[in-house]
């Protein structure tokens, strides 16, 4: 019997969490509980057991966490399973029961879901004028207070009339002076309910929580006549108001209401008078007594610290001079305000534990808590735990910009050390090259880490799995891009890097079709005449200036008139035409900026509201100019009937389908505009660029410049030719400009931001996010690359073969890399070959048929997994040529896909096992019964 009292304390050690030696088994860790100061004793126990521990109220377990990891999981991410507080004891009173600290389950969903909209910034925005006039009420009793007293004044007492004051007027409709009528029956009642309870600092205290039964039977913890009191005071209002109509702006108003709105819509009612009551009570018990504490200690911090006070006082009289005295809005403008008293609600919480009781079971973090489990938050031991907030006995308003910058040690990330809080890692941003910097910071914190923009977060993700899941597989999270300031253009706000959300998402599938194979390849006459303009000038300029040339000016001019030509549908000759204004204002827009270099390039970081009032980083008259040439283009060729075959042809031809179609419209005349405008921004540095470094790691490779000519001459006397069908068959060519690319990087940067809050491999990206891939980064390192910084143009056919390398799968080394692991393929046994390898590689390996990976799979649970199980996903056989014969090609191992699920599904009912016993067994059992005896007869003989 004792050993069966005493395993009940086993609970936690089971899970190897550090627990309370209890003292007694009755009273488990309650014994002197009455005598000591709460939050010192969980102080004292976070120091001893770490940040979660384990603890005993008689028998019952409770959690102790102080991990805001943790804390944050249980209150926000895994709440679901933690959605009720404990009840000591049953509440039979219909009204009561109804409070929501008091309701449990599905029930606390519907009254919470249903009493939200109450509390609304309108609804309290309308409620503040309520308060105000209660807060005229306490100046007034301070001053006459400081009069009598010669400036000594118990502010607690002050307070608690003024949070009382505020409580009759919004949540009892009713209007009170608690200072000036302390013989009011509801001033009575509410002292008589928080006066001091006998039960507290007396070992009474602790049989609610050894023997809660008990409070069934008539032991109370509060004075429940106060209580009453609230209760039919509310009521009666509740009556008075429906039966004469008046409206305060209240919360009973507003419950009203909301119930009102239940009633004309018919269905099950939530918000009834019975909740509508205990709502209200809830104001007065849990709001009365924390309000007035922290309007208390707020005050003593401030005589304390008259610096603080200073700069706060100046910060009011300067908000009141703008908003005309104290209001709503003023109030919401004290930004500092706002921080001494999250610092005082730090400093002094009021409630310095928090409880939640498990309804489910569930794993967090690896901790397995079970239905019924009490999970205790001990809230002062966390605001002074030098883990989380730096000199936590320091008091200090601007804790919270400093404390902003642990947003990535939460997550145990690597980060850039801010210098300063103002600036966060941006100081001497102008002045670094921001891929140098990047490729130093990844050798120093890995391939993820943190930084700070200002004080905003920045995700740099360098690890090429978790981009991939990023940018593709977890892309529905990821869509939008950041934007320094909003475009008021309405047509500059509707280009694709502009836009956000499901406006992005309609306009790309909208635009999508524009940019097909055949569409491009139509294009690709129009580009053919740009490229015969730069061969000539080319041709002149070296003549001139006997072979030396500035290929970049000449690159250039060939970008704008491809771009001018496919988007704008202008003919030009950039290098002929100097004073053209379609060339003049490019070259504006390219400009050298005067920001870059500056430190004024941090503005737009820093404070991107500073976009908004016209600081610009890019000039916008050659934007606006593209616009008005695009908009005029599209009148014209509306008008005229010409076509050209460009993008503003193909935008126009969905523009009409769309039209055709009926429905609502996304491809307009606004959209076309701004998808040509692109071309302009996005596509001309980086192709310029990109033609640049080719010539130049030709002039520096002769080799592979070689190589190169003699595929595109051997190409062009194929197809007759430089054209497209020509330009797609050059292999060489397109790894040659794939090296490039990854060699000089035109775009350095990527960057996307979080639009819901998800998880990925562990790591908890919040809506909002920044998130930076530094490609120049990724394309240099080591660990993706062989020999990174050699250009080789053949790498894409080395770095195919680590396909099972970057997943870490055991792999046959391919032999040659045309062949892969094909070589003496022929000579071999195969099943022997593969019983070979299962004793080398395990039971899952890779190997290579040409460049193409192949999984080899021998573990049963894994087979069992793609042949049933994930089936859906492995339909397919593989076809080693296409069955052009009508017949043979509707074979079953010769479909794939939905065609081959549709003769599956039609023809599996012929193979039932009824069909087959009736055609197949009869000729077999005949077939038998001629043979037997037969053999029998052989035998004998």
């Amino acid at each position: 019997m004792q050993r069966k009292i005493y395993d009940r304390f086993d609970y936690f050690e089971k899970r190897r969490i550090p627990t309370e030696k209890p003292l007694y088994p009755i009273v488990g860790n309650l014994w002197k509980f009455w005598k000591e100061v709460q939050i010192q004793r969980e102080m004292r126990n976070m120091k001893r057991y770490g940040k979660v521990w384990g603890s005993f109220e008689g028998s019952r377990p409770v959690w102790n966490i102080a991990d805001p990891g943790l804390i944050r999981d249980i209150c926000i991410k895994e709440f679901d399973h933690f959605t009720d507080r404990r009840v000591l004891f049953e509440i039979k009173e219909k009204v009561l029961s109804k409070m929501l600290a008091n309701l449990k389950g599905q029930e606390w969903k519907d009254v919470r879901s249903a009493v939200s909209p109450v509390f609304s910034s309108g609804k309290i925005k309308k409620m503040s004028q309520l308060m105000e006039s209660c807060g005229e009420t306490l100046v007034q009793h301070l001053r006459e207070a400081m009069d009598k007293s010669q400036g000594v004044v118990n502010v607690k007492d002050q307070y608690g009339a003024y949070t009382m004051d505020v409580i009759a007027t919004c949540a009892f409709g009713t209007k009170l002076d608690s200072l000036g009528k302390e013989n009011d029956p509801f001033t009575k009642n509410a002292r008589k309910f928080f006066a001091d309870n006998p039960l507290v600092g007396s070992p009474l205290i602790i049989i609610p929580f050894v023997f809660p039964w008990l409070l069934n039977m008539g032991l109370k913890i509060f004075p429940m006549e106060p209580i009453y009191f609230f209760r039919d005071l509310v009521l009666d209002i509740m009556k008075q108001r429906k039966t004469e109509g008046r409206e305060r702006g209240d919360v009973l108003d507003t419950m009203m209401e909301q119930e009102e709105k239940e009633r004309e819509a018919g269905g099950e009612k939530v918000i009834t008078e019975d909740v509508i009551a205990a709502q209200s009570l809830i104001f007065f018990v849990a709001g009365f007594d924390t309000t007035a504490s922290m309007m208390n200690f707020l005050t003593y911090v401030l005589a304390v610290y008259p610096a603080i006070q200073d700069r706060l006082y100046e910060e009011i009289e300067k908000n009141m001079d703008e908003y005309g005295g104290i209001n709503h809005e003023m109030m919401n403008s004290c930004v500092y305000l706002d921080q001494v008293v999250h610092e005082t609600l730090r400093f002094y919480p009021p409630a310095n534990r928090l409880e939640r009781e498990c309804t489910k079971d569930c794993i967090i973090d690896g901790i397995e808590f079970k239905k019924g489990d009490l999970i205790a938050i001990p809230v002062y031991a966390v605001h002074h735990c030098s883990d989380f907030y730096r000199d936590p006995e320091i008091f200090d308003p601007d804790r919270k910009i400093y404390d902003r910058f642990d947003y990535f040690e939460k997550q145990r990330i690597p980060t850039e050390k801010p210098l300063y809080p103002l600036l966060g890692n941006l100081w001497n941003f102008w002045k670094e090259v921001q891929f140098q910097r990047e490729m130093k910071n990844m050798k120093r914190y890995g391939k993820v880490w943190g930084s700070f923009e200002g004080s905003r977060p920045v995700w740099n993700i360098a690890d090429v799995d978790l981009i991939r899941d990023i940018c593709i597989k977890e892309f529905d999270h990821f869509t939008d891009r950041r934007i320094f300031f909003p475009m008021k253009d309405k047509v500059l706000s509707k280009m694709l890097t502009m836009l956000k959300g499901q406006k992005w998402k309609d306009v790309r599938s909208a635009v999508s079709p524009v940019f097909s194979s055949g569409k491009i390849k139509k294009m690709s006459q129009l580009m053919e005449s740009c490229g015969k303009t730069l061969v000539q000038h080319l041709r002149e300029a070296m003549d001139k200036s006997q072979g030396v040339v500035c290929v970049k000016d000449q690159y250039g001019a060939y970008t704008l008139d491809v771009i001018a030509t496919c988007a704008f549908g202008t003919k030009l000759d950039s290098l002929g035409k100097e004073n053209d204004p379609f060339i003049k204002n490019a070259r504006k827009f390219f400009a050298d900026n005067p920001l870059f270099g500056s430190p004024l390039m941090i503005i737009p970081f820093m404070f991107p509201w500073v976009m908004q009032l016209g600081l610009n980083i890019f000039p916008m008259e050659p934007l606006y100019f593209f616009r008005d040439l695009a908009v005029d283009i599209m009148k014209q060729r509306k008008t005229e009937g010409h076509e050209r075959g460009d993008v503003l042809d193909t935008m126009m031809e969905q523009e009409e389908k769309e039209r055709e179609a009926g429905g609502e419209k996304v491809i307009t005349e606004e959209v076309i505009v701004a998808q040509s405008l692109i071309f302009f921004v996005a596509g001309f540095d980086t192709t310029a660029s990109m033609m640049n470094f080719v010539s130049y790691v030709l002039a520096i490779h002769p080799d592979i410049q070689d190589r190169l000519y003699q595929e595109i001459e051997k190409k062009m006397e194929e197809h007759g030719g430089i054209n497209h069908e020509m330009v797609n068959a050059c292999v060489y060519l397109d790894q040659v400009v794939n090296e490039t690319f990854r060699f000089y990087t035109p775009a350095s940067r990527l960057e996307r931001e979080c639009t819901k809050d998800c998880i990925i491999d562990g790591i908890e990206f919040k809506k909002g996010d920044l998130i930076g891939i530094p490609a120049y980064v990724v394309h240099h390192c080591s660990d993706y690359y062989r020999d990174p910084e050699i250009f080789d143009p053949e790498r894409k056919i080395s770095d195919q073969f680590d396909y099972f390398k970057k997943q870490r799968i055991p792999t046959e080394k391919p032999v040659y890399p045309i062949v892969g692991n094909l070589w003496n393929f022929w000579k071999e046994v195969q099943f022997l070959r593969e019983m070979r390898n299962v004793k080398k590689y395990g039971k899952v390996w890779g190997s290579f048929e040409g460049s193409r990976p192949v999984w080899n799979i021998a573990d049963p649970d894994l087979i069992r997994d793609i042949g049933i199980k994930e089936f859906d996903h492995f339909t397919d056989r593989r076809l080693f040529l296409p069955m052009k014969d009508k017949v043979l090609s509707k074979m079953l191992t010769m479909l794939k896909g939905q065609e081959w699920k549709d003769v599956r599904s039609a023809v599996s009912p012929v193979f039932s096992s009824g069909k087959i016993k009736k055609v197949c067994l009869p000729p077999c059992i005949i077939s038998l019964s001629h043979c037997r005896p037969r053999t029998e007869k052989q035998t004998d003989y």
